[in-house]
């Protein structure tokens, strides 16, 4: 009896502990292949623009829908400071001043602001930020996703023109 009381232990530990661990494993693994093929679908197929820059404001990865918008490939944009590319010059010391916010721990939603496309040409993009961070707390990254609103506020300028207009009118009644 006190020989089966060791060799089961020890067999558990020996031969059953490897297989079930390796089967975790694999589950694991499963789980985080399913996840990074979730994760790269989502940032691909969001249908907004997503760029990912670092601390010092370096774009290092933006998605399909970015090219679509802004007519710049990833690898044009890959490396280039996203202020110094993107950002009207007249804009640019106001967006230092959000991207400071941001890297200060001031995450910034439903910013809008005007863009420059490759071709010259502005679009307005109303963005939300998150920050990426490491194991000990320190930022990595700052990920950028935002809609094109050029169309929206074409409609509210042209609202609030037409809404002044009636307002002028109205005056010439009274």
């Amino acid at each position: 009896m006190s020989y089966y009381f060791y060799i089961i232990p020890a067999f558990i530990v020996i031969v059953l502990a490897p297989l079930l661990l390796k089967n975790h494993i694999k589950s694991k693994d499963k789980d985080i292949i399913y996840n990074s093929r979730m994760s790269r679908s989502i940032f691909e197929k969001s249908g907004m623009i997503i760029i990912v820059w670092d601390t010092d404001g370096y774009i290092l990865k933006t998605n399909t829908y970015t090219e679509i918008i802004l007519g710049y490939t990833e690898a044009e944009l890959k490396g280039k400071r996203w202020i110094d590319t993107i950002i009207p010059e007249k804009l640019r010391e106001h967006m230092e001043d959000i991207g400071r916010k941001i890297l200060d721990g001031k995450i910034i939603e439903n910013h809008e602001n005007e863009v420059l496309r490759k071709d010259g040409n502005s679009v307005y993009v109303l963005w939300n930020n998150t920050m990426i961070f490491d194991r000990n707390e320190k930022p990595l990254y700052i990920v950028s996703m935002g809609i094109d609103a050029t169309q929206r506020r074409e409609v509210e300028d042209k609202l609030e023109s037409n809404f002044k207009v009636i307002k002028d009118y109205n005056k010439k009644l009274d």
